[in-house]
């Protein structure tokens, strides 16, 4: 049986990971347990009636307890190694910000804990296992054994009608830019360009000054320019892809950068930032500074005047999925 400690996965890349490997291992008839910490993640995962998997809801302290116990077998998915020896057991390394000890703040004591959590029991699995380079340099200055093991979702190729030049998949946070992407959007219609871009930004209190600015820009230009489609589900993603012509990605920083390998996996084009994420991921990236607007707006611009048009894209890295189980189901 394999186990997988995921309590801290809500909704996102994390989410999005951790159902692709679920689903892969109820294919594989591999008997497992999911803990996870989150409502609507215990209700997304229950949804699918797996037969070989079981979905429990945790909490924070019972996962501190598991912590505690000596387990085998098992996927520390939440970047956090065990307390206890955990044999022929793996921590999965998402968050490269408690690999590097933060400057003392009240703001960053969250963050301290946990780099040093992360650096007295990090030899308590195997190893650790990542998705890029840059995060497993920062685990090796640690002193741990890590291995470059990335996974992603596979889009399937849709025979579907184009209807976005561009679109942007993305979970809201301050990193992901938003804003400075809409201020580049408004100064490139303003230039009088004609286009259109899909986003998914969930309609809620929270993301209200977003969905606002949004209705703003396209009563400006009289029309439907930035298409929010919301909350998405899985297969949603893959007919927003499907249905633009490129992935126009601003994030100011990643761990992986999912999305750009679920659009190059469908044959679409990528435009992102320029930031290592982008360049661990693809072969010829098209990027633009997202701090800058201007930079922004020009990187549109040179798009839609057919710049980009011979830019051969490839992804770099190999999906590890297969290996991690395999690894996990001795």
């Amino acid at each position: 049986m394999i186990t997988i400690e995921a309590s801290n996965i809500y909704l996102g890349g994390g989410y999005i990971l951790l159902e692709e490997l679920v689903k892969t291992l109820e294919s594989k008839r591999i008997v497992s347990k999911i803990y996870v910490g989150y409502d609507i993640v215990y209700s997304k995962l229950s949804a699918f009636g797996f037969q070989y998997i079981y979905i429990i809801k945790t909490t924070t302290l019972n996962t501190l307890f598991r912590y505690f116990v000596t387990k085998s077998n098992t996927l520390y998915f939440c970047s956090l190694p065990p307390f206890r020896k955990s044999p022929n057991s793996i921590v999965y390394s998402h968050n490269p910000h408690i690999l590097i000890r933060p400057s003392f703040s009240i703001s960053n004591m969250k963050y301290i804990l946990y780099y040093y959590w992360v650096k007295y029991f990090g030899r308590n699995t195997d190893f650790f296992a990542c998705q890029t380079d840059s995060v497993a340099r920062k685990i090796q200055a640690l002193g741990y054994k890590v291995r470059l093991m990335p996974f992603y979702v596979k889009t399937n190729r849709l025979d579907v009608v184009k209807q976005y030049d561009f679109c942007y998949i993305s979970t809201v946070a301050p990193h992901k830019n938003h804003n400075r992407l809409f201020d580049a959007i408004e100064t490139v219609i303003q230039e009088g360009y004609n286009f259109t871009i899909a986003v998914t930004i969930r309609d809620s209190q929270a993301n209200k000054h977003l969905i606002d600015k949004i209705n703003i820009i396209n009563n400006k230009a009289n029309r439907e320019v930035i298409v929010n489609k919301g909350f998405v589900s899985r297969f949603e993603v893959e007919f927003i892809l499907n249905s633009s012509y490129t992935l126009f990605f601003p994030s100011l920083t990643e761990t992986f950068g999912l999305p750009i390998a679920e659009a190059l996996s469908c044959g679409l084009g990528v435009i992102a930032s320029d930031r290592p994420y982008v360049y661990n991921l693809m072969a010829n990236p098209v990027v633009f500074d997202p701090e800058n607007t201007q930079s922004i707006a020009n990187a549109i611009i040179k798009h839609l005047n057919g710049e980009n048009k011979f830019v051969n894209q490839t992804l770099l890295v190999e999906d590890k999925i297969e290996e991690l189980i395999g690894i996990l189901n001795k």
